[in-house]
């Protein structure tokens, strides 16, 4: 069979193009490009996809970023606002290198939570107990959280789910399922301080959630 030149040549124009494509949408879908596009801040105002924070009317602004890209949302976050006007906790099943000054770092596991699970679960609600209706709480969330911070109700009980989970072969959603019996949850975010919720799980469309709820 003599090969046609035209067509391959069209076929690799093809291929160039579907990668070029594929390039494109993965550079967009990024946390950065993503808070580029609906996270602003200018004169002291936070914008937030369509809401807004007047900064300066809160004694404090404090940023919880919870998930495996809880670090790299931190990043995007202090780049919007300065570094200065942030503090927080970050847990994360990543390792990092170089830390955002003005935060604690937790490495919670996954998918099966650690004691640094608890440790951010803990730290999270200590801060969040000290806090007054004058403050404002960023909470960032990505994939992973539910194990990367972890309240439960009986500690043994999580130390046998934890067992049982390392020796089963399961869908993610199965662990989460389990985890909900066994676990207040990921946050209750039930409190009356002002808080802004920001999901990441799909990076290139942030959504933000009303403060009491939790997924």
């Amino acid at each position: 069979m003599i090969a046609d030149p035209d067509r391959e040549s069209q076929f690799r124009q093809m291929r160039d193009t579907a990668r070029e494509l594929f390039r494109h949408a993965l550079a967009q879908a990024s946390i950065a490009q993503a808070f580029a596009r609906h996270v602003h801040c200018e004169r002291g105002v936070l914008r937030i996809c369509e809401d807004l924070y007047d900064l300066q009317s809160y004694s404090r602004v404090l940023a919880i970023s919870i998930g495996k890209a809880g670090h790299t949302m931190v990043e995007a976050l202090t780049h919007q606002l300065g570094e200065s006007a942030l503090e927080g906790i970050v847990a994360s099943s990543v390792a990092q290198s170089t830390q955002v000054r003005g935060f604690r770092y937790f490495r919670g596991g996954h998918p099966t939570p650690n004691a640094d699970s608890i440790h951010a679960a803990n730290a999270i609600r200590k801060v969040l107990d000290a806090q007054t209706a004058a403050s404002l709480v960023i909470f960032m969330i990505s994939g992973g959280g539910s194990s990367i911070v972890e309240k439960p109700i009986d500690v043994g009980a999580l130390v046998a789910l934890k067992s049982l989970l390392e020796s089963l072969v399961l869908y993610i959603d199965w662990c989460d399922l389990f985890h909900r019996f066994v676990s207040y949850g990921l946050l209750p975010m039930k409190s009356k301080v002002p808080s802004a919720i920001i999901e990441s799980r799909k990076p290139a469309a942030l959504t933000t959630m009303p403060a009491g709820t939790t997924r």
